[in-house]
């Protein structure tokens, strides 16, 4: 009987657990259904870029590689058998849900497993060599009149493909493919309608050239994000655009000399006006502008105004620039009578007051541009600028929102952000923009979650929420997942500017709450969150939002939370997320006393397990890492306290005073402790902390310190030696007794690395 008992219990377990995952499929078959479409949409878009990009760098003679073509097929054929699952889940019964739901997850880790696959790092294409070309003699440099006219008609000929010129302007390389390549030429003529040495940023250059239509219409913004990016790489590659880095942002300008060349070939006979950055004080008088005109650029100029009366007889111009003329005040209404085609208008970073009433009879425009008009206070009304796909009004702080806003049916960018006067947004008016695919009225339209929740194409969002209940419902739509970029504020109205928000890598603020109200759901693709001035924090973060959801949280700030006495509590299973967490920024909680509260309860390994830039400042504790929580500190890279005044230790002592404990922190890079003045150790008496990493120190302000516990690492011989990486050791301009008196083993070796601190 006793054999029989094991074998039979076996058997009633896996039917148990056949029987739960059936009821488990049978449960959550809606979800994942909804996970399947998701992820297969997500596939299709990843498909559509891809092909792109492939398009673009097969102009340039290039071949699709094998496994791409072989990817391709993969995703035409899961499209094929969720195509066959769709059909089933319209018919499927009831009580068959099970069965199907189970399918329907394998399909989904079938489409993940494909997307992953379509991380091409080595490429898309295999590069083909030119088939042809023409030397040109280099008798003669480039800055030569005769020169420049050889390679004038080179540019405009169809025979040379590419071109290269050495000379004083540096070394220059470029393709030319009649620059078959129709988009590229465009995209770098675009850049000839701005001043020498202008700085493109990258953002600005794409929206430029879907402005002017130089970009296919693709499916997603993203999508044609990703073609300008593959433009704008092209044209660095073929040095007609130059790369450099700005404080960590790209930065890219065009030669001169290719400038200087490439406007004398789109001069007036192809319709281009290019007068920028050249002292004008008035625009061109009206004989001036030609009637095939087709571009023009005024920009970076000194016109303070223009004449009454004006009517420049423009009926093929598409584009007008104005931008950075800071003086211009007004434009009369005669001005923009005789461009009936106009496509194109940018007066950003203008004085204008008042647009005339003859805008809104543009009814060809797609784009009209005013950003940083600070002293706009009236737009004509909009209703009949139903081509409108762009409409730029970002800190046009005294604009009041323009009559006919609804009309723009064709809206794809709508920029109402720092701009203070608009108040509520109109009833219906977002309703309506159903082409929307970016909107930011951050600090400036206020706007309920239902309204934007209808907004099915969007795609980057940047607002404020003055209701927890609104901002809960938007993130639980469906319609919040297709978001791939978002800055978020929810607290009251007009709060002051949040540059995060602003940079848009998925960010939620949450400010001057309180959270004990309701709590706050976080989106699952959320990587960085921050609380600022909220109450009822006072068990954790995990007790005031649902982190459950927020699976790739990367960076939390907190500051001045008045109450908060843990960070996390170990209580809440929703601290799991925490694992994920690589920057954690904590200011001016007064009441803290413990980073993690473990009391009664086992400590999970993998809360903050990835954690790798600790910064406190201004926080009442005493003691800052427990010792139950070390071996989760593995990946710290920077350790930053700052002003703590209450501050004892950094790792907390075990019981015994006899503790020989060695603590390691592998990835450790720096260590900054600033104006700790009752700091008295930084671990245990003999302990001792192990960080071959370390590249700076700095002790500042901590003269209760008796004792520093880095080991030295130890050569091949046994010899101690300063850490491999060790660039500097910071300490008060004013501590050399105090340097001379603290312990550190073998500190002798340490004194080339000394540097007196500029800050203290």
């Amino acid at each position: 009987m006793e054999l029989l008992v094991e074998p039979i219990m076996e058997l009633v377990k896996c039917l148990w657990r056949s029987a739960c995952t059936y009821l488990d499929h049978h449960s959550n078959f809606n979800e994942a259904v909804s996970d399947l479409r998701r992820e297969r949409e997500n596939l299709n878009s990843q498909k559509e870029e891809i092909n792109s990009k492939v398009q673009d760098e097969v102009l340039w003679g290039r071949k699709r590689k094998r496994e791409v073509e072989s990817w391709l097929h993969d995703v035409q054929q899961i499209n094929d058998e969720v195509d066959e699952i769709e059909g089933k889940i319209e018919r499927v019964k009831w009580y068959s849900r099970g069965h199907l739901g189970k399918l329907v997850c394998r399909k989904i880790e079938v489409v993940k497993k494909i997307r992953v696959d379509g991380c091409f790092r080595d490429g898309l294409v295999d590069d083909r060599p030119p088939t042809r070309g023409v030397i040109m003699s280099n008798d003669n440099p480039v800055g030569e009149d005769s020169a420049k006219e050889k390679i004038r008609g080179y540019l405009v000929g169809n025979e040379v493909r590419k071109i290269g010129v050495c000379g004083i302007g540096g070394r220059l390389r470029f393709s030319y493919d009649r620059l078959n390549n129709f988009e590229i030429q465009s995209c770098f003529l675009y850049c000839s309608l701005f001043p020498e040495d202008y700085p493109f940023q990258t953002e600005g250059l794409v929206e430029g050239w879907i402005d002017e239509g130089l970009i296919d219409v693709l499916p997603s913004r993203k999508a044609a994000y990703d073609r300008g990016h593959a433009f704008l790489n092209m044209l660095v590659k073929k040095c007609l655009l130059e790369k450099t880095v700005n404080w960590g942002d790209d930065v890219f300008k065009m030669h001169d000399v290719m400038r200087d060349m490439a406007i004398k070939s789109i001069g007036p006979e192809f319709g281009y006006m290019v007068k920028a950055r050249m002292k004008l004080t008035e625009v061109p008088e009206e004989h001036g502008w030609g009637n095939d005109l087709k571009k023009v650029s005024l920009m970076e100029n000194k016109i303070s105004k223009i004449p009454l009366g004006l009517c420049p007889k423009c009926p093929t111009l598409s584009t007008l620039i104005l931008s950075n003329n800071d003086n211009l005040s007004e434009i009369p209404k005669s001005f923009f009578e005789g461009m009936p085609e106009l496509k194109v208008l940018d007066l950003s970073q203008t004085g204008i007051e008042t647009l005339p009433n003859s805008i809104s009879n543009l009814e060809k425009l797609s784009s009209m541009r005013l950003s940083e008009c600070y002293s706009l206070r009236y737009l004509p009304s909009l209703a009949k600028l139903t081509a409108l796909k762009k409409l730029d009004l970002l800190w046009c702080d005294a604009v009041v929102v323009p009559q006919g806003m609804e009309k723009l049916i064709s809206l794809e960018y709508l920029d109402l952000s720092c701009c203070g006067n608009l108040g509520e947004s109109p009833v219906g008016m977002l309703s309506n923009l159903s082409k929307l695919q970016y909107l930011s009225v951050y600090l400036g339209l206020e706007i309920k979650g239902e309204e934007v929740a209808g907004l099915k194409k969007l795609e980057t969002f940047e607002c404020e929420f003055d209701d927890i209940q609104g901002y809960n419902h938007f993130v639980n739509s469906q319609d919040f997942r297709i978001l791939t970029d978002y800055g978020i504020a929810v607290g009251p109205f007009g709060s002051e500017l949040d540059q995060d928000i602003h940079q848009r890598k998925p960010v939620v603020k949450i400010h001057h709450w309180n959270l004990g109200d309701e709590r706050i759901v976080l989106p699952d693709n959320l990587q960085r969150l921050k609380i600022v001035q909220c109450g009822n924090m006072r068990s954790g973060l995990n007790k005031a939002v649902l982190l459950e959801k927020a699976t790739e949280l990367r960076s939390c700030d907190i500051d001045e939370c008045e109450d908060m006495e843990c960070v996390v509590d170990l209580n809440s299973s929703s601290c799991l997320v925490l694992d994920k967490l690589e920057e954690l920024h904590l200011c001016r909680l007064f009441e803290l006393s413990v980073l993690v509260r473990v009391e009664g309860v086992a400590t999970p390994l993998h809360v903050f397990s990835n954690l790798k830039r600790l910064s406190i400042e201004l926080c009442s504790m005493r003691k800052l890492l427990p010792l139950e929580l070390l071996q989760t500190f593995q990946n710290l890279e920077k350790i930053c306290v700052r002003h703590c005044w209450d501050m004892e230790e950094i790792i907390a002592s075990s019981d015994s005073d006899a503790s020989s404990d060695k603590f390691t922190f592998p990835k450790l890079r720096i260590l900054w402790l600033d104006d700790l003045p009752q700091l008295k150790s930084i671990c245990s008496a003999k302990g001792v902390m192990v960080c071959d990493s370390i590249e700076q120190i700095g002790i500042l302000k901590c003269r209760e310190l008796k004792r520093i516990p880095v080991q030295l690492p130890l050569l091949d011989n046994g010899q101690p030696s300063p850490p491999p990486c060790l660039r500097e050791i910071y300490v008060d301009r004013d501590a050399k007794e105090w340097w001379e008196s603290v312990e550190w083993d073998h500190k002798n070796l340490l004194q080339p690395f000394l540097k007196y601190s500029p800050w203290s």
